[in-house]
């Protein structure tokens, strides 16, 4: 079995190893798969006989975008639409009713079971194959799956060749729901995303109302940057504030062809990322959003401003991250945190808004022990908290690895205390700390000074 790195150059051998014909195993954010070219029968013949399984089981497919979703199904009905804004990209597999001609090994009684996988192995070589990929897990039918390419090669001898992207998160597999044309939901397997079999309210059986709701009502559509980002964000709740754009500006850096990756932890609507995104147009961004509603309008804003594939969005707690966000393999990370410890000052009545203002849900602490986690040595964690919390932030910054090596205080006015301050660390390094040129928000006039206009307006 020949095997590849996870680089651009080993995605597209594994891509030519599937277009002629071969077999190729690839990590998901749960377990290995395996896939052939769905479009070439012998291939997938071969990869039936090797594991073991029944023709008349289905095999589920990984696609390169949402957008090849209409290439395979006859429909997507609105419930569909709606737990993909949910919880796409990520471990859930969706059955919708098949587009007549699909091959016969990809079509069971529900229909073709599709998903977009939150592992950027995964998505980036079905990109490159411009087909969905086969998401069978890498093992014979009824063994354990593989959590490494080792095992791979033990279970599943006859594979071509394989993507080594380190050990797989493991857990559980994806979830399975089959949306009838009427949108009526019917849990197959219960996995990584629980569904509820059934919700009093619900469109049909086995359908939710949560998975139904509009994460855009009661939602507005703003503009940013000069209109150059469309943000839609709840009209009352938690909405962004000028705090959003100073960390994107801060965090951004002075190339503009900057192509790196970035994660915002806690991203809300997804400004900060989104603000990156559209500043530094090769650099992929992951938004990583806790609050189902939230992570809604952030997959909704990622279409607004025509931002996929290179925008991904990620509904889960910044703690349990593993196997969704690669450990380790990012250059930034961002976050305009709550800003307040728990039980402290006044608590919002309304939960949204108390999540994002308080932490209620992570901590200071926490929070900057998984930007660590996620950053590769020299990557950079930007934040922007309250002036009174600059110590614990750095004790929390050089305790877990990453060393303070820049910082800029916001005075809202000259004559007034800073409020707000930037704070960059960086990991593995031993640079000094530079204390950046001050920020004032407003001149005595209650105008923006030249470089708040500049920041907000994105230049």
């Amino acid at each position: 079995m020949e095997r590849v790195d996870a680089s651009a150059a080993g995605l597209e051998r594994a891509a030519e190893v599937l277009r002629a014909g071969g077999l190729v195993a690839y990590p998901t954010e749960t377990f290995y798969g395996v896939a052939a070219d769905i479009w070439q029968p012998e291939a997938l013949a071969r990869l039936l006989a090797l594991k073991g399984r029944a023709p008349l089981a289905p095999l589920p497919l990984i696609l390169p975008s949402r957008e090849h979703v209409a290439t395979l199904v006859e429909h997507i009905p609105e419930a569909a639409q709606r737990l993909m804004d949910r919880h796409w990209p990520g471990p859930l597999t969706l059955v919708l009713p098949a587009r007549e001609g699909l091959p016969e090994p990809l079509v069971g009684p529900h229909g073709v079971g599709v998903r977009c996988s939150g592992n950027r192995v995964a998505t980036e070589l079905a990109g490159r194959l411009d087909a969905p990929l086969v998401a069978t897990s890498a093992n014979r039918t009824g063994e354990p799956p593989a959590e490494t390419v080792d095992q791979v090669a033990q279970h599943l001898p006859g594979v071509d060749l394989a993507v080594d992207g380190g050990p797989s998160a493991g857990g559980s597999p994806s979830t399975v729901v089959a949306v009838s044309p009427s949108g009526e939901l019917k849990v197959l397997r219960q996995g990584a995303i629980e569904i509820p079999d059934h919700i009093p309210g619900s469109t049909g059986p086995g359908s939710t109302a949560e998975a139904g709701a509009d994460p855009l009502d009661g939602c507005v559509r703003d503009e940013a940057l000069r209109g150059r980002l469309a943000l839609w964000q709840p009209e009352q709740g938690y909405r962004f504030s000028v705090d959003a754009l100073l960390l994107a500006d801060f965090a951004r850096g002075a190339d503009p062809g900057w192509q790196g990756a970035i994660v915002d932890l806690g991203a809300g609507c997804g400004v900060v990322g989104l603000a990156l995104a559209a500043q530094l147009p090769a650099a992929r961004v992951i938004l990583v959003e806790l609050q189902a509603r939230l992570a809604g309008v952030c997959r909704a804003n990622v279409r607004e401003n025509g931002f996929a594939p290179r925008v991904d969005v990620v509904e889960a707690d910044l703690r349990r991250l593993k196997g969704l966000v690669e450990g380790a393999s990012v250059e930034r990370v961002v976050s305009n945190p709550p800003f307040h410890p728990a039980g402290t000052g006044r608590q919002s009545p309304d939960p949204e808004k108390a999540v994002a203002n308080m932490e209620l849900e992570v901590s200071l602490p926490v929070l900057v022990a998984c930007a660590a986690r996620l950053l590769r040595p020299r990557g950079r964690f930007s934040v922007i908290y309250p002036a009174d919390r600059v110590v614990e932030v750095c004790e929390n910054m050089t305790h877990h690895g990453l060393r303070p090596v820049r910082m800029r205080p916001v005075y809202p006015r000259a004559d007034r205390p800073a409020r707000r301050v930037l704070v960059q660390g960086r990991k593995g390094v031993s640079d000094p700390l530079v204390l950046d040129q001050p920020l004032v928000i407003h001149e005595a006039s209650d105008i923006y000074t030249p470089e708040a206009a500049r920041i907000l307006s994105g230049r």
